[in-house]
């Protein structure tokens, strides 16, 4: 009877979770379910208790198979209109170096600049206010009448 359970696949005594098949015991579908079960179960057990606060900044970093890499400028610049002094000399490196690949012939095309440009017109605007208004303070207070 040995022999015949090897060749027809019938089920080992149990739960059912294993089957003798061409002399290899195999698991079944239960057999698979079972040992899930268990991985999962043993995962939560051993899993390290509370709350990590700093998990949601890495986050996305800690999932596997994600690479992070960065957008070219050419999609991305041509409609980036909100962005402040601070990252304003990132912007500026970036469309001279678009000028410059395109004057030496390594990029096919010419970006769209007008809207980063006129965004870093107003930013030098307002950065030449600032750099003026100290030097209209002190007047501002002063009354036009030098008598009162």
């Amino acid at each position: 009877m040995g022999s015949q359970r090897q060749e027809n696949g019938i089920p080992d005594p149990g739960h059912g979770e294993t089957i003798w098949h061409d002399g290899k015991k195999l698991l079944t579908l239960e057999g698979l379910h079972r040992i899930c079960q268990h991985v999962v179960r043993q995962y939560v057990e051993r899993a390290p208790r509370g709350v990590d606060l700093e998990f949601k900044s890495f986050y996305r970093s800690a999932i596997p198979g994600i690479v992070r890499v960065r957008m070219g400028p050419e999609y991305w610049i041509t409609e980036f209109d909100n962005f402040g002094p601070s990252e304003a000399p990132q912007v500026f490196s970036v469309l001279v170096e678009s000028l410059r690949s395109t004057g030496a012939g390594e990029s096919a095309g010419v970006i769209d600049m007008r809207i980063p440009i006129r965004r870093l017109g107003e930013l030098h605007v307002e950065a030449r206010r600032e750099r003026l208004r100290p030097h209209f303070r002190p007047h501002l207070g002063a009354s036009p009448n030098p008598s009162q």
